[in-house]
């Protein structure tokens, strides 16, 4: 059995903010889902999401988030 080996120093600052990066894509990611979580969050999300892309991208074919992404993509080239 080999030793574990210790660590001399670590940059616990960096992995607090990964993990706390890592966490918070899923929750905002999960509405960009062909088939999106059914919850409260989402919903506020999405309600959220419509309604910025009314502004950002008046001339969307729809407030689907699968849809509205690459519009607003096209429309800032």
């Amino acid at each position: 059995m080999s030793p574990i080996p210790k660590v001399q120093k670590s940059n616990w600052r960096h992995w607090q903010e990964s993990v706390i990066t890592l966490l918070f894509l899923p929750q905002t990611a999960a509405v960009l889902l062909k088939d999106p979580l059914k919850n409260r969050a989402v919903k506020m999300w999405s309600k959220w999401w419509s309604s910025m892309l009314k502004v950002s991208a008046s001339n969307a074919v729809s407030d689907s988030t699968s849809v509205g992404i690459p519009t607003i993509g096209q429309s800032r080239l």
